[in-house]
């Protein structure tokens, strides 16, 4: 309440002192009435919400189910990066490349994961405020387009320039009732038209982990409705040990397809 809003309130008590009395009830009934009639619309509300990021990774299974890569070729990229760097640094090895800086272009999404930071909530019903840490970019929205440059194939026969690599592509967006991550691979791009695939839908993240955790919820209440949510869609949490520091969020999200950890700022 401001000190104008504060005067008002005043006012008006003294006035009724005045009119009837400091000692008669009525006053004082008048005086409080007041103070919460004029101070109470006017009462910011507090804020649910605390800026947090997310890191995605992707899983063997990713690869290898969707369609993107058969067993053979995912082991034969592991041997290629051993042979360069001593370790296959795939994303399923979480820790390979953590905080790792880079150029856009230098970016693998089956090496580094994505990384990116919520600093207002979106709700998906209005505009937030997403910073994509690795590109070092700011967007409205959670929406993405990796490109799988290490799954590239050929165009094709039928292509203008058949020897061209071609990538397959991650799409991140809201859709689904949460965040949409949808893949296309080289085949389903280049078979639609113009190359315009809007990907299929392989995992969605409800969109209650995108607006916070606290202890000002009913936390038992709350924490069953996301499990809920969570594994409707094929999703698992794991608990944080000092999940009340964590004001009860979870320490990692796991999918048959993705790895999901979760962290406030």
């Amino acid at each position: 309440m401001t000190w104008v809003r504060a005067a008002v309130v005043f006012a008006l008590l003294a006035f009724s002192f005045h009119v009837r009395g400091p000692g008669d009830f009525i006053s004082w009934a008048f005086g409080v009435l007041a103070a919460i009639v004029i101070g109470v619309p006017f009462v910011q509300r507090r804020s649910d919400f605390a800026p947090f990021w997310v890191r995605i990774w992707p899983t063997r299974a990713f690869l290898t189910e969707t369609g993107l890569a058969t067993e053979e070729r995912v082991k034969k990229m592991e041997e290629g990066l051993r042979a360069t760097d001593g370790e296959a640094s795939f994303g399923w090895y979480l820790f390979h490349g953590y905080n790792r800086p880079q150029h856009p272009s230098e970016h693998s999404f089956l090496r580094d994961g994505v990384w990116f930071t919520v600093l207002r909530p979106d709700n998906f019903d209005q505009s937030g405020l997403v910073f994509w840490n690795e590109f070092g970019v700011f967007t409205t929205a959670i929406k993405q387009t990796l490109e799988l440059a290490e799954l590239s194939e050929p165009m094709g026969p039928n292509a203008a320039i058949p020897d061209t690599p071609f990538n397959p592509r991650l799409y991140l967006e809201p859709g689904g009732g949460g965040l949409s991550l949808r893949v296309a691979t080289v085949r389903e791009i280049l078979d639609t038209y113009e190359g315009l695939d809007p990907g299929r839908a392989v995992a969605v993240l409800p969109r209650a982990e995108f607006r916070g955790y606290g202890w000002w919820q009913d936390a038992k209440k709350m924490q069953k409705k996301r499990d809920e949510q969570l594994a409707k869609l094929g999703w698992t949490r794991e608990p944080a040990e000092d999940h009340w520091l964590r004001l009860g969020a979870p320490h990692e999200l796991h999918h048959k397809y993705f790895k999901i950890e979760w962290r406030y700022i």
